[in-house]
Order: structure tokens, then sequence, then C-alpha cells
């Protein structure tokens, strides 16, 4: 298995190359994809990041610590938000011919990082929380994310969620919400979810230990958690 650091040092890198900026959400869903993406081609996962489901989607405690190292830079730019938008790069100046992780893992990182690179973000999450099979087939907060559901197979080939008819359209109407929330965001620069009191009390009172979930009740469940999401703040 390859490192968490090293692959998220090869994303940098590449997107540098392509002048890009990536931010902290980014940066870490760009890592989640090309995870996915190593899954579909081989069939083993690519580190040992303990991908959880954290509020609305995928994400590692581990890589506090991680991005921690001195290897990143971190750039706080004030937005006039209550919180800075965060950036990353290499600390140091790399060689242009530097590579980090061996040349299949840097091919599937050039992959991601062309195809998502300069996705605007709201796009890049609603792919990462609804077309990535370890989301899809993950049922509740909390829970590790399964990459053995993730199907070898050409991506070109989506599979969607197996439910009801009814479950369908609950989780469609509200991806059309989670959606135009994070392009509020994206227009003000904010590129982090928002928690606020009422919202994790929301997010508490969801967690608390349910019988029988199934997809149905988890739409029913989010669509009650961002009630308060239709005036996001500015």
């Amino acid at each position: 298995m390859a490192a968490a650091k090293d692959i998220l040092l090869e994303i940098l890198a590449e997107a540098r190359e392509k002048d890009l900026s990536l931010g902290k959400t980014q940066l870490i869903k760009l890592l989640y994809l090309v995870e996915v993406e190593h899954y579909r081609e081989t069939g083993q996962r690519l580190t040992h990041i303990n991908w959880i489901f954290y509020l609305y989607g995928p994400y590692a405690h581990d890589l506090e610590g991680i991005l921690a190292d001195r290897v990143f830079e971190r750039d706080d730019i004030k937005t006039g938000a209550e919180r800075d938008f965060i950036s990353y790069r290499i600390a140091e100046p790399e060689k242009t011919y530097q590579r980090f992780v061996d040349a299949k893992v840097s091919l599937t990182v050039k992959k991601i990082v062309g195809v998502w690179g300069k996705c605007p973000l709201p796009e890049l999450l609603d792919y990462v929380y609804f077309e990535t099979e370890p989301m899809q087939k993950v049922k509740g907060r909390g829970e590790r994310l399964d990459f053995e559901t993730i199907h070898r197979s050409p991506r070109e080939q989506i599979y969607t969620i197996s439910a009801s008819k009814d479950a369908r359209k609950k989780v469609e109407a509200l991806r059309k919400r989670v959606k135009s929330y994070l392009e509020t965001f994206s227009e003000t620069h904010q590129l982090y979810l928002h928690r606020d009191k009422d919202e994790l009390e929301a997010i508490e009172e969801w967690d608390a230990p349910q019988e029988n979930t199934n997809l149905s009740d988890i739409a029913v469940k989010l669509s009650s958690d961002l009630s308060n999401a239709d005036n996001p703040p500015s």
C-alpha cells in the first residue's frame, strides 16, 4: 500500500503542474477519488486510511495529522466569512520530474486531477456523495466506507442505488437541495459545510440509534437535517 501523505503530495504536485489551487475540501475529496479509482482498477485498497461517512460525505480523521506535517504548507485566506478558506501546497519547491508514488498510481492521480481538478466544488461533491459506490451503500454517519462495493468495470457504466421508487424520488429531491446549498457556499468562497449549534443538535438527534433503517428513512432524516439549509450563512 502507498502512504496517504505521498498520494496527497502527488495530487498537489499534479495540481501545481496544471496551475490549480486546491482547497482542503477539494484535496481530501480528490484523495478519496484516487482511492476509489485505484480499487476499481485493481481490486485492492491503496492506503490504510479509514474512510467514514462524516456529515454529508467521506472523511478520514487521520488526515488532520497527516496534513499537519511540515511537508505541507497551509494557506489561510481571509474571506470575510466565519472561517477562512484553507488551501494546501507542497512546502518545498519540488523538481518538475519528481514523483512521490509509483508510475501506476501517478497515472491514476493524473486522471483524477485532470477530470476533477478544475471542476466546480458543488459538482465534485455531488459526484463524490451520490455517484461513488461506498457512499451509495453506506447506511449511517460514522460507518466505515466499504470499498468492496466498488464495481470492477469501465467507469462509463453508472450504477445507481437499489431502492424503491419512492426512496429514489426522495434521494433525487434531496440531491437537488444539497447541490443548491453547496452552490451558495461556493459563491461566497466558503468551501466547507457550516456547522452551527442548531445543525449540530440536528446531527446529534439524527445519529441516535434507529431500528430498521432503510434508504427511505435516511433520505427523510437527511432532509430534516438540512431543513435550515434554505437560508445558508452568507
